[in-house]
């Protein structure tokens, strides 16, 4: 079920995030895309990642996230991993449904966007299959999640328009289960 959250993280904590995030910007620190499976990305650019590793922030970013969707990952016993992505002109994701994963979401950290840099969430609806989209707006969040009666949403990013200047860069989110730990791509 993809459901959309505006002003999750407080101005603060988004100004903690961009100062860890230059912070390691030079820093030997990152991965990428490239190990991600083929149908993810098929031909798309190179998508960095970084795994939060600062214990304070993630905190911080936990507590945010399960306040804004009135969760809380400790009592049904799920582990938490934020992550930085910086997105280039020509990286996108294919159709996928992030069904490993019981709650998985983006937040948008760009104070500037425009919509033809491209960059859109898609998704198909459960009960209609129509295709909606949602634009990647500053602090706000797209959330996908799954149960038996409203399952994980199938759901892409459209390409960020090749000679794009601007990177978008987000703050991805998943969660697992402490008991098992499921296959994951970054």
């Amino acid at each position: 079920m993809i459901k959309q959250y505006n002003n999750v993280l407080n101005e603060e904590l988004i100004k903690n995030i961009m100062e860890y995030f230059k912070f390691i910007l030079q820093k030997d620190v990152w991965s990428s895309s490239l190990g991600w499976d083929q149908d993810l990305s098929l031909i798309s650019t190179n998508t960095l990642t970084h795994e939060i590793t600062d214990k304070i922030l993630r905190k911080e970013i936990k507590k945010s996230i399960e306040e804004a969707i009135k969760v809380d990952f400790d009592e049904e016993d799920l582990d938490f991993s934020p992550w930085i992505y910086v997105w280039s002109g020509g990286s996108y994701i294919t159709w996928h449904p992030d069904t490993c994963y019981p709650y998985n979401g983006t937040i948008y950290l760009n104070e500037e966007w425009d919509t033809n840099d491209g960059g859109v969430f898609l998704y198909k609806e459960n009960d209609t299959n129509k295709i909606k989209g949602i634009e990647p707006t500053y602090n706000s969040m797209v959330v996908n999640s799954g149960t038996e009666t409203d399952p994980h949403n199938s759901h892409c990013v459209t390409c960020i328009v090749p000679g794009t200047v601007k990177k978008r860069v987000t703050l991805q989110w998943r969660t697992s289960s402490k008991k098992k730990k499921p296959l994951s791509y970054q």
